[in-house]
């Protein structure tokens, strides 16, 4: 292996030059050199840096130290054995700053679009692709790839990249960052491999001819052909419409778009959906735009931005050619696209009027306060911002609300008490009336665009008592409340949730919860897995999740109404607040199977957690989980998942559920359960020799269980008698599946080649014991 070289000027207090050079010339990562990695999962093999991660889960990172400049250079060469994805690729972190700033950048080399990507962290947010690569550079199996990354005066990165030998095309545009602050004088460039699918194997992860400099090298490059025969991307000038390089954001509040050429902003009007940025600022070399919006952006909600009246410096024709730009925003970065050509706004979002209480005057449970109620009768979730609630002729813009399909929520006046039903949303505006008038009045409703959805005319009002809507008019309300914000409405006839909802809706048990993750990892997240045991597909459009007090009323309702896929017959539907806390801690073998959304906390000690259909609260399931039931031998429940071993067997027996097995990697998310187990079934209790991997240099033990809740504990003697490795240790295994050993003794010294005796001890929490020894030859 090379040194790294690392020159400092000492008579250049403020200037240091850094230099790497790597080629793995060997024999060790770890011997004599300055990176860093886990023992047993990096080594050299044939001239470059390999890890292999079959059959793993997790992040394994190996990392070297460097020195930081104003202008930096970074190429390596990396190598996949398999077909990249979101969840299995590789990662190398090149740049970082200090708190307060904490900004972040990394390449990933690996994606479902199969390419090359620079992403941009700043401090715990969510990471955004500030380049994002050609789709199927890397093709969709094994791939290689030469990466080259520069940062010039620590603001604009350029990415290109090179397959088959070919010279370097460039990636995307460069990106123009924000000036940065808290820059360190040095850092790390760590290469990360992330293994979510245990179960592929030949996943090898290979690098080489690592260069860091503290200096651009110059790049020659082949530019892409469009169909006529120009070069695409070509640099725009003062004559021509400003290009938009990038797209980020900066915070909850703004946008950074950086533009290929001095802009003139002047003019520039930026929209939100339909909300219109408050300021618009530009940076000091003019190709900056950072528009900010006093209202926060919701973190699990999409958006389309919207620009116009951008144009070059110095141009005398203003606006003219100057598209209108539109931009979907989410909350997944892998999912963030740009689209010069235009974006066409989801249709269909029907919001009606749905219930109004005008004279709350008389009221006795519900508090005194005028209020409207609206319903979404569609079948997706619609974003109410931009929306307008129009009442004697005076428009009142709604908030930011994603309103899921068949919700419900209640508009009032801000300062005022409002009690709604716990399934419903409530809305607090400014500028809603002080009163509703008794006598009655037109209400209307506006989409962002000002098209009419929906307009009615109220009678006068009874006292105490509000006007409900039906499919027949409206009709005073009969709940002994004096009406029903934020619920169904008082009788049976009222505007009820779309039809295709009814026509899938799940009767009792056919739906169950399945696995559970009350005390998560930390920086993880609670989850609630359902199986569908039916033998149909079934929609959860119609089903809400809630916790049961200790009163046995239901708190806070969680539809499930925004979950866009159905579920297969004996497939599986993971609930998480955040997918990522998922990912990055477990295997997620089927990564359609994960829906983000808002769910109940779950206590870590014990709770009861009730499925039901949201519309007459039919439960269809219900368990009051406890931490006890975990497995005897889990100490410390954190990131350990309670499993369901019979989905067939009775949700709230105690005996059905056990502590996801250590070999599965705790958790089994999305996925069948490492414990599970149906009456009848099985495979007679087990342990296979030790098998040998010449690809990975590893031995793997084979297992099947009669039962779940076996503990293990494994030993290697030599023919003599001698305990040479302790390869389990009071482990925790499903009912079938594999522990891999290094083939390291105690003295962490590789065992020599000859004939060895695996000794294998099995405890049950019954009380049942089994031992066995196999024979092995160790190679």
């Amino acid at each position: 292996m090379r040194q790294i070289i690392i020159i400092i000027f000492l008579f250049l207090p403020f200037c240091v030059f850094a230099q790497l050079i790597e080629s793995f010339d060997g024999p060790d990562v770890n011997s004599g050199n300055p990176w860093v990695a886990p023992k047993g999962f990096f080594r050299i093999d044939n001239g470059s840096l390999q890890f292999d991660g079959s059959s793993l889960t997790g992040d394994f990172s190996c990392y070297v130290p460097v020195i930081y400049s104003k202008n930096m250079e970074w190429q390596i060469d990396v190598s996949l054995s398999f077909k990249s994805s979101n969840s299995n690729h590789a990662r190398i972190y090149v740049y970082a700053t200090d708190s307060p700033a904490s900004v972040l950048y990394y390449l990933q080399v690996g994606h479902n679009d199969h390419n090359v990507s620079l992403y941009r962290q700043k401090g715990n947010g969510t990471p955004q692709r500030i380049i994002n690569g050609r789709k199927d550079l890397l093709g969709k199996g094994a791939s290689s790839v030469k990466v080259k990354l520069t940062m010039e005066n620590e603001r604009i990165w350029t990415l290109y990249t090179s397959v088959n030998g070919n010279v370097y095309k460039q990636e995307g545009q460069p990106f123009t960052d924000n000036p940065l602050s808290n820059i360190r004088p040095g850092g790390y460039f760590n290469i990360t491999c992330r293994c979510k699918a245990s179960s592929l194997k030949n996943m090898v992860y290979a690098f080489d001819n690592i260069r860091i400099l503290s200096e651009i090298t110059s790049t020659p490059t082949v530019p892409d052909k469009e169909p006529g025969g120009q070069p695409d991307d070509k640099p725009s000038t003062g004559t021509s419409i400003p290009k938009l390089l990038s797209l980020a954001e900066e915070d909850q509040y703004s946008l950074l778009l950086s533009f290929d050429q001095k802009v003139d902003a002047r003019k520039s009007v930026f929209l939100l959906d339909e909300d219109k940025a408050n300021e618009v600022y530009i940076s000091d070399d003019e190709t900056i735009l950072k528009p900010v919006w006093i209202t926060s952006r919701q973190k699990a909600a999409g958006y389309t931005l919207t620009y116009s009246g951008i144009v070059a410096k110095g141009r005398t024709d203003e606006c003219k050619g100057n598209k209108a730009f539109v931009s979907t925003l989410g909350n997944d970065p892998d999912d963030f696209e740009n689209d010069p050509d235009g974006f066409e706004k989801p249709s269909g979002c029907f919001i009606c009027i749905n219930e109004i209480m005008a004279d709350p005057n008389g009221l006795d449970v519900l508090p005194q306060t005028e209020y409207v109620e609206l319903y979404n009768t569609s079948t997706t979730a619609c974003q109410l911002e931009g929306w307008m609630f129009v009442y004697n002729d005076i428009s009142v813009k709604l908030s930011n609300l994603l309103l899921p399909a068949g919700g419900y929520v209640v508009l009032y006046k801000e300062g005022r008490e409002v009690k709604l039903d716990p399934a419903g949303n409530e809305m607090p505006l400014v500028k809603f009336p002080a009163q509703l008038a008794n006598n009655g009045k037109t209400l209307q409703l506006k989409s962002p665009t000002g098209e009419l959805i929906d307009q009615i005319t109220y009678p006068k009002a009874k006292p105490g008592i509000a006007w409900e809507r039906s499919g027949q008019g409206l009709y005073l309300s009969t709940d002994s409340k004096g009406g029903t914000p934020g619920a169904v409405n008082s009788r049976p006839d009222n505007p009820q949730p779309p039809t295709d909802l009814e026509d899938t809706s799940v009767n009792p048990f056919e739906m169950v919860f399945n696995e559970l993750l009350p005390d998560p990892y930390t920086g993880g997240s609670e989850y609630i897995e359902l199986y569908n045991r039916s033998d149909r597909k079934l929609s959860v459009k119609g089903l809400s999740i809630a916790t049961r007090k200790s009163d046995g009323a239901l708190s806070t309702h969680y539809p499930l109404s925004s979950v866009p896929f159905d579920i297969e017959p004996k497939g599986y539907l993971l609930l998480t607040k955040d997918v990522e806390g998922i990912s990055s801690f477990y295997l997620v073998s089927s990564p359609e199977s994960l829906h983000q959304q808002k769910l109940p906390v779950l206590a870590n000690t014990s709770s009861a957690l009730v499925l039901f259909r949201t519309k007459d609260e039919e439960v269809i399931d219900e368990v009051a989980y406890s931490s006890k039931w975990h497995a005897p031998s889990v100490k410390n429940g954190k990131g350990v998942s309670l499993e369901r071993i019979d989905p067939d067997a009775a949700t709230q027996d105690a005996a059905n559920w056990t502590s996801a097995a250590e070999t599965a990697g705790s958790g089994t998310p999305g996925y069948r359960n490492s414990q599970y187990k149906t009456t009848g079934t099985g495979h007679p209790t087990s342990v296979e020799a030790p098998v040998y991997s010449e690809l990975t240099g590893e031995y793997t033990i084979l297992y099947y269980m009669d039962k779940p809740g076996y503990n293990c504990r494994m030993w290697v003697f030599d023919t003599t008698g001698r305990r040479l490795a302790e390869i389990a240790n009071h482990e925790l295994l499903g009912v079938e599946g594999s522990l891999l050993w290094n083939g390291m003794g105690q003295d962490r010294c590789r065992l020599l080649p000859g004939i060895y005796i695996l000794y294998i001890e099995l405890f049950h929490p019954d009380g049942t014991t089994k031992s066995y020894k196999k024979v092995f030859l160790m190679h």
